[in-house]
């Protein structure tokens, strides 16, 4: 099989916090060059550790997510980020798109000391 749209793979993106800090990071998503609608995608990123076990995860419902003119908007606030441990961690993003959950940006996630 030959794949020849390649909008649908995911994307690494490393990224991190000092703990104790503010964070926020936005994320845009493009099919075949044209500005992809979150309306309704119902996005999660969840951070995890190298074994599997969930550290974080975030909602548009349960906070730290908005979209904002078709911009996944990711808010880390200095009160959580101060209860993560000092190490290496994963995240991903995941979007629901009809009745398909999609991962489109993976990669680690560390968190540093001041």
């Amino acid at each position: 099989m030959t794949i020849t749209d390649t909008s649908y793979l995911p994307q690494v993106c490393n990224t991190g916090i000092v703990q104790g800090s503010d964070r926020v990071l936005g994320f845009s998503f493009a099919v075949n060059g044209v500005p992809y609608d979150l309306t309704g995608t119902d996005p999660v990123i969840t951070i995890t550790t190298r074994t599997g076990s969930v550290v974080a995860q975030y909602t548009l419902a349960n906070g730290g997510l908005a979209i904002l003119a078709n911009v996944l908007i990711w808010s880390v606030a200095s009160t959580q980020s101060a209860g993560f441990a000092v190490g290496s961690y994963q995240y991903r993003v995941v979007l629901q798109i009809d009745d398909e959950q999609r991962p489109y940006v993976f990669g680690s996630y560390k968190v540093v000391l001041r």
